[in-house]
């Protein structure tokens, strides 16, 4: 079993605590990626030196997914701020804010040796891609991975997703222009959830991706 980091956003943190969001998807990082047509192999991308190579599924499983197989476990990033706390005994215990979980956009409430709550005024968040193993509150075991095309997903995945969670305010942000879609509500949130994070028009390239399942296995 190996562990690895991942990123979430914080209306993404807040699915995964309430326990709405149990997928998530990640563009397939390889140049030109497609299916195979070398008979033997599913898979086929450029490197680095303009060369095809063709790969069976678990080869390209095992070597080039970066969130891991099935039984490894993901800790999550989220952005956070970290303060070295005294107490009265003179101690500095360590503590952390999580942003998506702060109560207002200035403090964030705690109880300091389990008889006395202090609000701490945060003056400056930390982006989660600098958040370290000991801070992260969330563990996930991976328990399927499967390459598909974003577009491909279902109404049924998309909820998995976690976005029928988001507030209507968090919608109303990532759809500025009011757009109207045919599909499913779960779907159509996801499709302005991903162009929100990963740039505006990316839905629309429809590009490959690893399609993640998970089980949170820290309370």
């Amino acid at each position: 079993m190996k562990e690895r980091g991942i990123l979430f956003s914080a209306p993404m943190v807040r699915a995964l605590l309430v326990g709405a969001k149990t997928q998530t998807r990640r563009a397939i990082k390889l140049r030109e990626f497609g299916p195979s047509s070398t008979k033997g192999y599913e898979w086929t991308f450029r490197d680095r030196r303009a060369l095809w190579n063709d790969v069976s599924t678990e080869l390209l499983m095992r070597k080039f997914c970066r969130y891991g197989l099935a039984g490894d476990r993901l800790w999550v990033r989220e952005t956070h701020a970290q303060f070295a706390v005294g107490d009265r005994t003179g101690t500095a215990p360590q503590c952390v804010a999580y942003r998506a979980t702060c109560d207002a956009d200035d403090g964030f409430d705690y109880v300091n040796n389990g008889d006395e709550v202090m609000r701490i005024k945060v003056t400056k968040w930390t982006p989660a891609i600098h958040m370290p193993r000991w801070a992260s509150r969330i563990t996930l075991e991976v328990t399927d991975v499967r390459v598909e095309r974003l577009q491909d997903i279902s109404e049924d995945d998309a909820k998995a997703e976690g976005v029928l969670s988001l507030s209507e305010a968090e919608v109303a942000a990532t759809n500025p222009g009011g757009k109207t879609w045919s599909r499913g509500p779960a779907t159509a949130r996801y499709e302005l959830l991903w162009d929100a994070i990963n740039g505006d028009g990316l839905w629309a390239s429809n590009p490959w991706v690893w399609a993640i399942s998970f089980k949170r296995v820290t309370p």
